[in-house]
């Protein structure tokens, strides 16, 4: 067991063990105050953990013997190092929200380290995808963030300018938080989340500003209603991300209308009409 969580069992507040012997003795000395758990959110018992150095194999986290001195029967089912990143991916993105002076609420809806849902004080809304154990819905009101080993619908890819990606990759005894932005033009560009900024259409990231800036110049228009999933990331990010550029240039904005993405005037936010239903065939 590589991770763990500081305090009590309800922390939220990751840690990873060292695997070599004379980093642990490192490990030990920064943290004597510390004590470590079998966190809730990890999915874990809730009990109390120590830390176990070896010389000939990996140190690791292991469970205190239970008071009547029976061993532990943890069924934890993630227990490797990248079994806290939906922890400290909500660390990262609580210190960047910080940073703008914005503040969020976060849960983590079963199963435990799959999802990660951030509702803004604002309204805004994101919901992160850290594996493919749940499918996108792309249907649902709020952005979309996929992690490692999540394959976006190609009509997402296809209809939308970007899509963004979250990754964690060790860094010492810290895991380091990486977002990427994905478009079926150019290769995904990863940077720290640090370099990241919010706005008030949500976050962008400095690859999306660039994306949102060219189609913003060149005064191109996303693809057809057909191709873009309504409530979808890629509706909302053209719609929001494309309206502060027009904004900031006085070109109009976008607006969304039932599934699809129309330019409006600065002063207007009417709809199009509707089609008429087709009628049905017998």
């Amino acid at each position: 067991m590589q991770t763990a969580v500081i305090g009590d069992e309800h922390s939220d507040v990751p840690i990873i063990l060292p695997t070599e012997a004379i980093e642990l003795d490192v490990f030990r000395r920064a943290h004597q105050q510390d004590t470590f758990w079998c966190g809730l959110l990890l999915g874990g018992c809730g009990g109390q953990l120590a830390t176990k150095l070896y010389v000939d194999r990996q140190c690791h986290f292991q469970h205190n013997p239970l008071p009547n001195g029976a061993p532990n029967t943890c069924r934890r089912p993630s227990v490797g190092e990248s079994s806290a990143d939906h922890l400290y991916v909500k660390s990262a993105m609580s210190r960047s929200l910080l940073e703008y002076g914005r503040a969020a609420r976060f849960a983590f809806p079963p199963p435990i380290g799959s999802l990660v849902d951030v509702d803004l004080e604002d309204g805004l809304s994101l919901r992160i995808h850290m594996d493919a154990a749940v499918r996108p819905d792309w249907e649902r009101q709020g952005a979309v963030i996929l992690g490692p080993g999540v394959v976006p619908d190609p009509d997402v890819l296809a209809g939308c300018p970007y899509v963004y990606r979250v990754r964690c990759d060790s860094d010492g005894a810290n895991r380091r938080v990486w977002i990427g932005t994905q478009s079926l033009a150019r290769p995904t560009e990863w940077v720290p989340f640090s370099e990241c900024t919010w706005t008030d259409e949500g976050l962008l990231t400095p690859a999306a500003s660039r994306i949102m800036r060219d189609r913003s110049e060149a005064g191109s228009r996303p693809a057809a209603a057909g191709r873009l999933p309504a409530g979808a990331l890629c509706r909302r990010a053209w719609s929001r991300s494309s309206a502060a550029w027009r904004r900031r240039s006085g070109r109009g904005r976008w607006t969304t209308c039932a599934g699809s993405a129309t330019a409006a005037a600065p002063s207007s936010t009417a709809c199009p009409p509707r089609p008429a239903p087709k009628p049905s065939v017998p």
